[in-house]
């Protein structure tokens, strides 16, 4: 009988340390994604205030550091944890929208 080592931890979360960083960073964006949503249609912070631009530039660091560390982990690190996957996948589709709207102007 052969005994099969996994070479990842435990439930698919990231071993490397910058592997862990994109993980934390992508909490961070959803977190700031999903406030900014809530807040704009049901909490009344108005689009453009001041708060809406701190946060809308926060998501925005925090989705291309995202991005940035999940890539360099999967890429220098074999990292091949779902987080990184996702870390890859969920900034780079959000980016590349803000990028279209900001083109199109819209």
């Amino acid at each position: 009988m052969t005994v099969v080592k996994h070479s990842e931890s435990r439930a698919g979360l990231p071993r490397t340390l910058i592997g862990k960083w994109a993980g934390g960073l992508l909490l961070v964006f959803v977190v700031l994604l999903v406030w900014m949503i809530v807040g704009i249609n049901f909490g009344g912070m108005e689009r453009g205030s001041l708060l809406a631009k701190v946060m809308g530039i926060g998501m925005l660091v925090a989705g291309a550091t995202t991005l940035v560390t999940a890539l360099l982990s999967r890429i220098k690190f074999k990292d091949r944890s779902w987080v990184i996957t996702v870390g890859m996948i969920v900034p780079a589709l959000i980016l590349i929208f803000v990028v279209v709207d900001l083109i199109v102007g819209g």
